[in-house]
């Protein structure tokens, strides 16, 4: 059953016109993600158009839109910096606009991401989350992902506040249809 909110939603590639609703729905979601308020000295606008523009078949953005508002977003990027392991490693980031949160919104940009990566041959998809976001870390684990390492705590309290940032792991094996 799909829930009521998510019906009419569509995943497509972003765009660089998406570079601002990407930065506003990033921008509000950066004191739950790392426990911090968003710095001042970032143009999240201008970072996420140039990143947009970057895309490959392999790495990029998609947003979750209806009717031309995007309600989140999901980028897989490369996690690592040698030839090969860039090819079958990519690294996760998803945002969710506070009106869409807790709807369902984020399992289903979750499921595309692992679902393209098995299409274009990553192998292990990575991400990170605050230790306190017990929301991500329960719908991650729901879904196969296993924690596979912790950062601790920063000594630059304005990076990730007091708590550690769990890593978390997915070997992608096929695409998913839960």
């Amino acid at each position: 059953m799909v829930p009521a909110f998510t019906a009419d939603i569509e995943i497509r590639q972003a765009r660089p016109d998406d570079a601002s609703a990407i930065a506003a729905i990033w921008i509000s979601g950066v004191h739950h993600s790392f426990g911090v308020p968003m710095p001042p000295d970032i143009d999240a606008v201008a970072w996420f158009g140039e990143r947009i523009t970057r895309e490959s078949e392999s790495f990029g953005y998609w947003v979750a839109d209806r009717d031309g508002v995007i309600f989140g977003w999901c980028s897989l990027q490369p996690c690592r910096n040698n030839p090969l392991s860039e090819r079958r490693m990519g690294e996760i980031s998803t945002y969710i606009a506070h009106e869409a949160s807790q709807k369902g919104l984020a399992r289903i940009l979750i499921r595309f991401i692992i679902n393209h990566a098995a299409s274009v041959g990553i192998t292990y998809v990575v991400g990170h989350a605050r230790a306190g976001n017990t929301v991500i870390l329960k719908l991650l684990d729901s879904m196969g992902w296993i924690q596979v390492g912790q950062m601790p705590p920063s000594d630059t309290p304005d990076f990730t506040g007091a708590e550690p940032l769990i890593y978390l792991a997915r070997t992608i094996t096929g695409p998913v249809f839960d």
